[in-house]
């Protein structure tokens, strides 16, 4: 990996240790404000929703493992595919996952935030 894709892996982690510390506002930070959530489910939240549910307390994760395969870079645009188990409440449903992930990481200025998330179930 070069130095930016260690970079954007790095964020890839820190955003899901953000996560699993409920520190919502360092997530939040690390947000583009036009972030599209696709979550497994097939239901897709925007910034303002997902945030929303993070800062009510509506998602607690317990567990997370991610393991970045590849990043592809095209100028300011770095896709990561990876893939993730993780357990976690959303409401009051526990939920166990593994899935396939595309995050969206694009560059404004000189910091990447992160804009899109795709997650495939692996069955």
């Amino acid at each position: 990996m070069n130095n930016i894709q260690e970079h954007i892996s790095q964020l890839e982690h820190l955003r899901f240790q953000h996560l699993l510390n409920q520190d919502y506002e360092a997530f939040k930070s690390l947000c583009h404000p036009q972030l599209t959530y696709t979550h497994t489910s097939g239901k897709v939240d925007d910034y303002e929703g997902y945030l929303g549910k993070c800062f009510a307390g509506f998602y607690t994760y317990h567990h997370v493992h991610l393991d970045v395969n590849h990043i592809h870079l095209n100028e300011n645009v770095a896709l990561v595919f990876s893939d993730l188990q993780s357990e976690f409440t959303a409401g009051t449903d526990e939920k166990k996952l593994n899935n396939k992930t595309l995050s969206v990481w694009i560059k404004e200025q000189e910091d990447w935030k992160f804009f899109a998330y795709q997650p495939t179930a692996i069955v």
